[in-house]
């Protein structure tokens, strides 16, 4: 069985992360977090000359540009132009 110290220390960890994801939540923002070249650049990562083997952004890079073109094209296919859409 649980004590109460124990439930007390779980409700506290569970309020932190709960408190920390809102706070991060609050600080995203879709221009540069939602794009995965931005985000890695961002963190300085994204030149191979100054990080020459970095399987994260050697594989993720070419598959963002995959679903990006992918998702314009569908976009684009259903809806028309942007402008359209607003």
């Amino acid at each position: 069985m649980n004590s109460s110290a124990e439930r007390t220390s779980h409700f506290n960890l569970v309020k932190f992360f709960l408190l920390t994801s809102i706070f991060r939540f609050q600080q995203w923002n879709l221009g540069v977090d939602g794009n995965f070249e931005k985000q890695i650049n961002k963190r300085g990562v994204l030149d191979p000359k100054i990080l020459p083997y970095y399987p994260y952004r050697d594989d993720g890079v070419p598959l963002y540009n995959a679903i990006n073109k992918y998702v314009t094209r569908a976009i684009h296919y259903f809806y028309g132009i942007i402008g359209a859409i607003v």
